[in-house]
């Protein structure tokens, strides 16, 4: 088997590499066309999804669960998303610009932790060198809180306040990032905790090259220069991995709200009749003692019981696009 030169082997990384850009290019159109023939059909839905109170609300507890999204849901954030009265998403520049970009829009009822609002979080693609990155940006969302009722313990507040300053220190040194964290930076990173409210992601914002930032490898961290210009540009994020949980919410958990919603009807009716058998078993138990129903059981119903639990839960089966 003969050996290629290196020139031969760089002349055909070339023409692959050109190969891929093609095939992004249609997949690019692929989601274009396929986004405006169906935009009018989202809109059906959404019309009648909108007449189904607790729609949403079960979507998200269904897909939040098999997406595994659900541990960054806590009681609080639960007892909020029960008053989500629409989730849409909208691709504002499909008919003439990247249809890869999208908004995420969420409706709230008036709550105990917020007044009746729409809040809209907004991904921009932006090209990336690095391998399995998403390439989605955004800027931090605003929420309005009721006094004392912020579920993200000033997280999204500091968050806006940290990107302001982020862009203050770009203008500062003419197009060029800081590596250093400025005192707002500093503030948002003192309130992060693991175990974050799922409304911290509205302040998401990704590396911005537009900052002068880069993206970082796993061992930038170490690096020790003592010239600031060779270190990558710092920035604190409110909420690791925020695109990839848009792109469940996007790519998944819209377009397959009706087979989530099912699902988690399904289940509850499971469970009910689990629950039903159950107290038909206990109620039967004595009267089998005394021979009066003649040996009479209700096998019957758990055996239809566990057909529903097998069909339940379908969408389970999808898996979150890296």
């Amino acid at each position: 088997m003969s050996t290629l030169s290196n020139e031969d082997i760089e002349r055909h990384f070339g023409q692959l590499a050109e190969l891929e850009k093609e095939f992004d290019q249609v997949d690019i159109e692929i989601l274009r066309e396929t986004t405006l023939k169906q935009r009018h059909l989202y809109t059906k839905r959404n019309a009648v999804t909108s007449e189904i109170k607790g729609f949403w609300p079960q979507v998200l507890d269904e897909a939040s669960s098999s997406l595994g999204f659900d541990e960054h849901i806590t009681p609080e954030d639960s007892a909020v998303l029960e008053h989500l009265t629409e989730i849409n998403v909208v691709r504002p520049n499909v008919e003439d610009g990247d249809p890869r970009d999208f908004d995420i829009v969420f409706k709230f009822d008036d709550n105990d932790y917020m007044p009746a609002q729409t809040v809209t979080k907004s991904f921009t693609y932006q090209p990336s060198m690095k391998v399995n990155s998403t390439g989605l940006i955004s800027t931090p969302t605003p929420i309005i809180w009721k006094d004392g009722k912020d579920l993200t313990g000033g997280i999204n507040k500091a968050a806006i306040e940290a990107f302001e300053e982020r862009k203050a220190k770009t203008d500062s040194k003419k197009g060029k990032g800081s590596a250093k964290l400025g005192q707002k930076e500093g503030k948002l990173l003192e309130l992060l905790t693991e175990n974050s409210s799922f409304f911290a992601w509205f302040s998401y914002s990704g590396v911005h090259f537009d900052l002068g930032e880069t993206e970082r490898d796993d061992n930038d961290s170490d690096k020790m220069d003592d010239d600031e210009d060779d270190k990558p540009v710092d920035y604190v994020e409110a909420f690791h991995y925020g695109d990839e949980l848009a792109i469940q919410i996007a790519e998944d958990l819209y377009p397959s709200a009706v087979k989530y919603f099912t699902a988690s009807l399904e289940e509850s009716e499971s469970d009910d009749e689990i629950s039903l058998s159950g107290s038909d078993e206990d109620d039967d138990e004595p009267q089998q003692h005394s021979h009066s129903h003649g040996g009479r059981s209700c096998g019957s119903k758990h055996k239809h019981s566990h057909s529903h639990g097998e069909t339940a839960g379908e969408p389970a089966k999808k898996k979150p696009r890296k």
